[in-house]
């Protein structure tokens, strides 16, 4: 096993535990009683009660683990699958750099959203004295982060597979081209040229970054250079957001605008389709979703 997975007790579980502990305790008829014991002890007692705390909140942390992960199975079954075996597979140096930056996040909020649920439970059954909102309110918060970071998770896995794949032939992974459009009339389209599944990236990898340019810097272009900046790139804050140069536009870049989309923007800008979609379909998006100013394409 990685050194990375060796088994320890995780943030992602202890802190989860202890919320779910403390809201139920404070929230109980014993929470008055519990907090009248603490100021009745002297500090050696009140940090062995500490200790005791912490592993009941591994515990109970550890257990919310475990309905997440049955949770994760019936999620990867039935809507979008993560390939979690890159957890066992990849370097050691890759695995390290998905956990600093997405995984242990993603277990936290995704216990902390099981976790919410034990609440709303226990609120509804009058088990605790529980203001009705703070479950729900808590499980959504957690929830849409949870979302965010495993579209990012999912994301950086199929990189890293197709990256090594021993098949990596050029039309692997491509979902589109270009067409004279039906939206856009006189304009290029992006088509699908088979069924694309919702929640699928469908131009990666389209691993160019973008790069940020002042929109004061465009107004004073040429008129052809600066239609350029007005046809293609996002619009945020007073910047474009563009290719590191126009000559290396992905056919990305040429999605139309519609009200009623089927592709979403990610908060990296990249595409995924919003439901599925089938092949000879035109990809469409609503610019006004991601950008502060709608263009034509």
């Amino acid at each position: 096993m990685e050194p990375s997975l060796r088994p320890q007790p995780l943030i992602s579980e202890i802190l989860p535990g202890l919320t779910v502990i403390s809201l139920a305790v404070a929230s109980s008829p014993y929470g008055s009683q519990v907090t009248n014991l603490l100021k009745s002890q002297n500090s050696g007692w009140i940090a062995v009660a500490g200790a005791g705390v912490v592993l009941c909140s591994w515990i109970v942390g550890t257990a919310l683990d475990s309905v997440r992960n049955v949770f994760e199975e019936f999620i990867d079954w039935k809507i979008a699958r993560v390939d979690w075996d890159f957890l066992f597979k990849a370097p050691a140096d890759d695995i390290r750099k998905l956990e600093d930056s997405f995984l242990a996040y993603y277990f936290l909020d995704g216990n902390y959203v099981v976790g919410s649920l034990l609440l709303a439970v226990l609120a509804l059954t009058g088990q605790i004295a529980l203001w009705w909102w703070v479950p729900p309110a808590l499980g959504v918060v957690f929830g849409l982060d949870a979302i965010s970071l495993r579209r990012e998770i999912k994301r950086l896995i199929d990189d890293f597979n197709r990256s090594r794949s021993p098949q990596s032939l050029p039309h692997k992974g491509v979902f589109a081209r270009l067409r004279p459009s039906t939206v856009h009339l006189g304009g290029v389209g992006v088509f699908a040229i088979r069924d694309i599944p919702k929640g699928t990236y469908v131009f990666e990898p389209d691993d160019d970054d973008m790069v940020w340019i002042d929109k004061s810097v465009a107004d004073g272009l040429p008129s052809p250079l600066r239609k350029m900046y007005e046809d293609f790139p996002v619009l945020r804050d007073g910047e474009f957001g563009c290719p590191s140069n126009f000559n290396r536009m992905t056919i990305a870049w040429h999605v139309n605008a519609s009200k009623q989309p089927n592709l979403k923007c990610d908060p990296n800008y990249k595409f995924y389709a919003s439901r599925d979609i089938n092949a000879e379909e035109e990809l469409t998006a609503d610019y006004d979703e991601y950008s502060d100013a709608v263009s034509q394409a």
